[in-house]
């Protein structure tokens, strides 16, 4: 039995990575209109953007964001609309058009530190409060984002933001 865990470990980390992510993973969904994942994170890039019932603008608005960058979740194609969500759980489609595959953040702890290096230990750059909007450079899977806003890059602790999955690494 001991044996058999060893030879079943050893053979899944001899697997190739892309293997690895599929045993992880089982099934990776993508989108019929962009061939991307789903669920994946994309932000607004408009100062306006109106979140529909349904994927038409026959149907009424449920939401109007007003900031551009917010980021946003998307669960589903259809034609040229995205059934999204935001931070608060809210669902609903909106226009590809008003949507970009820019990475955002939106701090969602009070208050969150954005360091110089990829460590709790390193100085802190800057404390960003709660709802504070910025751009994410790249993510790793030990938990750390690259972000930028405009008055300061550095590191910041995926856990304390809405626009990364948990585990992501891009």
């Amino acid at each position: 039995m001991f044996r058999r865990s060893i030879l079943t470990a050893l053979l899944f980390l001899c697997m190739p990575t892309s293997l690895v992510a599929q045993q992880i993973n089982k099934e990776i969904v993508l989108g019929p209109e962009t061939g991307l994942p789903l669920p994946r994170f994309v932000s607004l890039k408009v100062d306006a953007g109106n979140m529909r019932v349904q994927p038409s603008t026959n149907h009424a608005r449920s939401h109007i964001y007003l900031r551009e960058g917010l980021p946003f979740k998307v669960l589903e194609e259809r034609g040229d609309w995205r059934r999204v969500e935001d931070y608060e759980g809210v669902q609903g489609w909106m226009k590809n058009t008003i949507l970009s595959n820019n990475r955002t953040f939106r701090v969602m702890v009070p208050m969150a530190n954005l360091y110089v290096r990829a460590d709790m230990q390193s100085p802190v750059r800057a404390e960003l409060e709660e709802s504070v909007v910025g751009n994410l450079n790249f993510c790793r899977i030990d938990g750390w984002c690259r972000a930028d806003l405009p008055e300061a890059s550095g590191w910041i602790l995926a856990q304390d933001l809405w626009g990364v999955m948990p585990g992501e690494e891009f």
